[in-house]
């Protein structure tokens, strides 16, 4: 069987129109950036599942409980710089194998966890192989796709996202009962089995390769903290916009995220909507079904109208649907409220896309993993804030703020370049 007809039989629709230009190391390398994306974001999400039962056993109060929780999400940045620069320099398949071993391990050994002490410390190392995974797949999706196809390979990777929440939830219900909250994290390990597959059948980034025989050939080498002044000294004006940019796209998604529950949750005299638990859980999962379709079908939109275009439009598409959200007074604008802020928050799936656009080769893992993670550690910041102002205004009044965030992100896109959709260098 040659290349195309490989590629035909493993993509998702057995080829036809735009996937007849793909081949079969397309096909391989997006399925191993999805499968690792989502199996990092599986392990991460299993400790909120298990949150209640390690309180117990470990004697542990709320306060540290979010500690543990906060030190993942914290540690993913300094995970995305360390493997963003071993990315750029040794390969991008070769970091993705070195994160995912390093967070499915971390992950298993939670559950060997006596004290919070020693949990802290296996969550910490969670967070680092976490923040790795996603430098190093979206530089290798980015960099392997045709640049008209680069919005839709990245925005199905970003599906995994989801995915994984559901697999965590899915895995939680099902062992706890039997095994246990240690047993849960067991599991977690199963990610490290797909570092065989992938290092047998997912080839390195063609780009990166000639890149590194580039530099060979002019003698040219980069150390980490060239590396690092290249992104940050060479590239201040991109990463500095960039960065402003996700940061604020977080806050506003990580605000509304950690809260929206508890809003839905929460009597109306306090500020909320007094619904059931089983109402307020079933809004949570059509938010979250609504988020695949948008994730779906921002690649393609943005490959049609162009990527700024198309975050333009998500973004507003935020802003606006969350105060609706906020105000609906029957089931049907409630549902309709739903689906747009799960499916506008797809504008998350043009991330990768556009640091890949952005940097040069021997920095674009880098940029990826530090930029993403960085901005993800800050917008921790969020579920504070709206906290704070909620004890003060009401939950529902605070939630706002996610809208605003938002719409302060327009501001840094607006600075950024075209975002044309150029072939990589």
């Amino acid at each position: 069987m040659n290349e195309t007809n490989t590629a035909n039989a493993i993509s998702p629709s057995g080829g036809g129109g735009w996937r007849k230009e793909l081949t079969a190391k397309h096909w391989k390398t997006l399925i191993a950036a999805f499968l690792g994306w989502a199996l990092d974001i599986m392990d991460l999400m299993l400790y909120s599942f298990v949150i209640v039962y390690v309180m117990k056993d470990l004697h542990i109060n709320t306060t540290y409980a979010g500690v543990l929780a906060s030190g993942a999400l914290v540690a993913s940045a300094f995970g995305g710089i360390v493997f963003g620069i071993l990315a750029d320099k040794f390969g991008r398949i070769r970091s993705m194998t070195w994160s995912i071993i390093m967070y499915s391990i971390a992950t298993a050994l939670c559950g060997f966890s006596q004290t919070a002490v020693q949990l802290f410390i296996f969550r910490v190392l969670v967070g680092l192989g976490m923040g790795g995974e996603y430098a190093s797949g979206a530089s290798l999706v980015t960099e392997t796709w045709p640049a008209k196809y680069r919005a839709r390979a990245m925005a199905f990777v970003q599906c995994g996202f989801t995915i994984g929440v559901w697999m965590a939830a899915v895995i939680s219900m099902t062992i706890i009962p039997i095994w246990g909250w240690r047993a849960v994290f067991f599991v977690g390990a199963l990610p490290a089995v797909m570092v065989f597959w992938i290092r047998r059948h997912t080839p390195e980034s063609e780009l990166w390769e000639k890149n590194q025989e580039k530099m060979k050939a002019e003698n040219k080498k980069y150390s980490a903290a060239a590396i690092f002044r290249l992104l940050f000294i060479g590239q201040t004006r991109n990463t500095l916009v960039s960065l402003l940019y996700i940061t604020f796209i977080m806050l506003g998604y990580w605000g509304l995220t950690t809260w929206a529950p508890a809003y839905l949750a929460m009597p109306v005299e306090k500020g909320g909507r007094g619904l059931s638990l089983v109402q307020s859980g079933s809004v949570v999962i059509l938010m979250k079904m609504a988020s695949v379709l948008g994730y779906a079908s921002f690649g393609i939109i943005a490959d049609k109208v162009g990527l700024k275009p198309a975050k333009t439009i998500f973004i507003l598409g935020n802003a606006l649907s969350i105060p609706l959200f906020l105000t609906a007074t029957d089931t049907t604008m409630l549902t309709i409220a739903t689906l747009g802020t799960g499916y506008f928050v797809a504008v998350y799936a043009g991330f990768g896309p556009m640091m890949a656009e952005l940097f040069p080769t021997e920095i674009r893992a880098t940029a990826s993993g530090a930029l993403y993670n960085i901005a993800r550690a800050i917008s921790g910041l969020a579920p504070v804030a709206i906290g704070g102002m909620a004890a003060k205004m009401g939950l529902g009044a605070s939630l706002y703020i996610a809208a605003a965030f938002y719409a302060i992100s327009l501001v840094f896109l607006f600075f950024m370049p075209p975002l044309k959709g150029a072939e990589l260098k």
